[in-house]
C-alpha cells in the first residue's frame, strides 16, 4: 500500500521503502474508543455504507474497561428512559461514548450529548464507577451540531477527573476529552523513536514542531534540540502543550496557538531558523500553503509523519519539487487489525 502511493501518486520509483515495524500486541492495543449510540439503546458502529448503528459487545482491539463502559451507558439509559440521538430528526440526547485508558489500565469516559445535561447525572456517575474497572472521571460533552462531527467544544467534568494520565518515552501526557494523542500507545513509542532517528539532532539546533497537538512529539524530542518551537491551531491543545513541557521539566519549549501557515512566513522574515521540522499532519495531509511556508523557513531535514500513504506521496512530491530529497520511507503498524498504516518519511534539504 505505501509503495504504490510512493510510486504511483507520488512519481517515486526507486524511494526505499523500509520493513513494517510491526506490533507485539494485536489486540486489546487501543488507547482510544468512540462508539455512536443508537435506539435500542444500542452501542457499537455503524452498518457499512449506512448510519445504521449496529450494537457490539465487544472489540478484541478495545480494552476491556471501554466495553464495560458502553455496558454502563446502556443500563442507565434504559434505567432512566434516556433517549439516544436520531441523525434524521435531530432529537434525541446520547449521540457518542468516547473512552481513553492508559497503560495502568485506568480510564476517562465522555458522553456525547446533543444538550447541555443528561438527566439523573448522579446516577449516571454511579452505574459508570459501580461497572468500569480503573474509572478515573465522567465528561460530559456538549454537540448540538447537525453534522458527524464527533466531539463539541463544550465540556463538564461530572466526576472524578477531567484528564488521563499517560507515560510515552518516559514522558508523562494529561490528555484531556478533546486532545489529539495516538491510539496505540506502545506502537506510538516505536513511531517516535524512528522519527527521533530521522531527525538526528545531536543536543544542538532548533526543532519545529508542526500541527504539535498537546506537545509529545516535541517533548520526546525537546532533550535532543537547544530550542524547541511548538505550533498548533487549537488554542486548548497549546495550553495542555505548555502544561506537558513544564510537567516534564522542558525548559527550551515555546508553543503557539496559531496556524502554521501564517506564523511561519513571519518567522522566517524575521530571520527565525529551523535545524529539524517535524510534521504530522490529520489524515488529508498538509495544505500546499503550509509547505510552502516550511520550505521559506529551509530547515536541513523534515521528518513527516502521516496516517495516510496517499497524501504522504502527494506532498513528498510537492517537497521534492521545492528544494528536498526524499530517502526513505518506514511504516510502522499503528493500526493492527486494520487496513491503516502510519509511516514516517525523512527529507534533507538540497
Amino acid at each position: 500500500q505505501v509503495r504504490d502511493a510512493m510510486q504511483r501518486l507520488g512519481g517515486f520509483a526507486d524511494v526505499e521503502i523500509r520493513t513494517i515495524i510491526g506490533a507485539d500486541e494485536t489486540t486489546r492495543c487501543r488507547n482510544k474508543a468512540q462508539f455512536p449510540v443508537g435506539q435500542g439503546p444500542v452501542t457499537g458502529f455503524y452498518r457499512r455504507r449506512s448510519h445504521d448503528v449496529i450494537d457490539v459487545a465487544d472489540c478484541p482491539i478495545q480494552s476491556k474497561n471501554a466495553m464495560q463502559a458502553c455496558g454502563a451507558l446502556k443500563f442507565y439509559m434504559r434505567d432512566y428512559e434516556v433517549s439516544a440521538y436520531d441523525e434524521k430528526t435531530g432529537k434525541g440526547l446520547v449521540r457518542h461514548i468516547m473512552t481513553r485508558t492508559n497503560r495502568k489500565g485506568e480510564i476517562l469516559v465522555t458522553i456525547v450529548v446533543n444538550g447541555k445535561s443528561l438527566p439523573e447525572e448522579t446516577a449516571l456517575c454511579a452505574v459508570m464507577r459501580r461497572k468500569v474497572d480503573g474509572l478515573v472521571g465522567v465528561v460530559l460533552n456538549t454537540n448540538t451540531r447537525r453534522d458527524n462531527v464527533i466531539m463539541g467544544n463544550a465540556c463538564r467534568t461530572l466526576w472524578g477527573s477531567s484528564t488521563i494520565e499517560e507515560t510515552l518515552c518516559d514522558k508523562v501526557f494529561s490528555i484531556s476529552p478533546l486532545s489529539f494523542f495516538q491510539v496505540n500507545t506502545a506502537q506510538t513509542e516505536k513511531l517516535y523513536r524512528e522519527a527521533r532517528k530521522a531527525a538526528a539532532m545531536d543536543g544542538k539546533g532548533t526543532l519545529l514542531d508542526l500541527y504539535c497537538g498537546i506537545g509529545t512529539i516535541g517533548i520526546t524530542m525537546a532533550d535532543d534540540c537547544e530550542k524547541l518551537i511548538g505550533i498548533e491551531s487549537v488554542e486548548q491543545a497549546v495550553e495542555d502543550a505548555r502544561k506537558n513541557a513544564l510537567r516534564n521539566d522542558i525548559l527550551n519549549a515555546e508553543f503557539y496557538a496559531a496556524r502554521a501557515e501564517d506564523l511561519l512566513p513571519k518567522m522566517a522574515a524575521k530571520g527565525q531558523k529551523a535545524d529539524v521540522a517535524v510534521l504530522d499532519p490529520p489524515r488529508a495531509g498538509c495544505e500546499e500553503e503550509l509547505l510552502r511556508a516550511v520550505c521559506t523557513i529551509a530547515p536541513e531535514r523534515i521528518v513527516y509523519v502521516s496516517c495516510n500513504p496517499a497524501t504522504l506521496a502527494r506532498d513528498a512530491k510537492f517537497l521534492c519539487e521545492n528544494g528536498y530529497t526524499l530517502h526513505y520511507v518506514q511504516p510502522v503498524d499503528l493500526f493492527p487489525m486494520t487496513e491503516h498504516v502510519e509511516s514516517i518519511a525523512s527529507f534533507t534539504h538540497n
